[in-house]
């Protein structure tokens, strides 16, 4: 019987395999890229984040330090049985949203006449995407005219 599973941390993702078998050695591979990272605990990838842990007995683990977007995907263990036993798990790594900066667009100088017209820019970065909202800090809801929509469309 082989379980794995995944818990984590702010700077480190752990993978955790514990099985029944005795003197068993586990291949830890990056599913979608079919890349071998490491097996027992010799690291066959040249990534410095990564690393493998064995406590002597039935625990395995890969540790992912500083976790980056790239290492999102399918991580799969394997143990060296016969027939081989394999467990995969899935990393979503999230990106906090930012706004970036468009010096072209300060919004500290727009202004406009009434019935004038001025471009309001605000793009962000993130994953999952953010969604952008524009408000009033008053909270008042933003009216849009109809010629307005109409150019939008």
């Amino acid at each position: 019987m082989v379980f794995c599973f995944k818990s984590t941390k702010v700077k480190e993702t752990r993978w955790v395999l514990s099985s029944l078998f005795f003197k068993l050695q586990v291949a830890w591979i990056k599913s979608d890229s079919k890349a071998i990272l490491g097996i027992h605990t010799h690291m066959v990838s040249l990534n410095p984040r990564l690393t493998v842990t064995h406590n002597g007995h039935n625990t395995w683990k890969l540790h992912i330090s500083r976790v980056q977007i790239n290492d999102s995907g399918s991580y799969m263990c394997q143990v060296n049985t016969d027939p081989m036993k394999s467990l995969s798990g899935f990393l979503d790594v999230v990106v906090p949203p930012d706004i970036l900066n468009h010096p072209e667009h300060n919004l500290e100088e727009g202004a406009s006449t009434e019935g004038g017209s001025i471009s309001l820019v605000c793009s962000a970065t993130g994953v999952p995407k953010p969604k952008v909202q524009w408000r009033r800090e008053s909270g008042k809801e933003i009216i849009l005219r109809a010629e307005s929509r109409d150019k939008q469309g």
